[in-house]
């Protein structure tokens, strides 16, 4: 039954051969692949600031909280609950969720300081999501400007 399902799986697959009909999807490509060096820039700074605010939240989040050690856990002073930013790595969580503008909401910071790295890092996210995107808008215009000229 569960072979029967993934095989179901693959007719989706069919609808990708539409695309040979399309005369944008050539043009989609190329534009794809004139932005590649972009996109690589893109990643590389959405891991270095996701990285620098994963740090800065934790940090920030630990700063009202105490060691717990019977559980090995931080936890917040005023309410003895643990807080979700245990590690640097937890927090990479949050981090490139927010950066994504995905935000789930399973973790948000509870201090003042956790809330305004949150809205730093939504504010930089956007503009480190704009580059890319616009040097891929602006490689889809030249190229379907190359292929009406052609």
């Amino acid at each position: 039954l569960v072979i029967l399902r993934i095989l179901r799986l693959f007719r989706v697959f069919r609808t990708l051969k539409l695309a040979k009909y399309s005369s944008q999807v050539p043009i989609a490509i190329r534009a794809g692949k004139n932005s590649g060096g972009g996109f690589l820039m893109a990643i590389f700074t959405i891991a270095l600031v996701s990285i620098i605010m994963a740090s800065a939240v934790y940090f920030a989040e630990t700063s009202e909280c105490y060691w717990d050690d019977a559980n090995s856990q931080w936890v917040y002073i005023d309410t003895d609950t643990p807080t979700n930013y245990q590690s640097i790595p937890h927090a990479m969580w949050w981090s490139i969720v927010t950066m994504t503008t995905v935000g789930y909401g399973d973790l948000t910071p509870r201090t003042g300081g956790g809330k305004f790295i949150g809205g730093i890092t939504m504010l930089i996210s956007i503009f480190i999501l704009i580059f890319p995107l616009t040097m891929l808008a602006g490689n889809f215009t030249l190229e379907y400007e190359k292929s009406r000229l052609e």
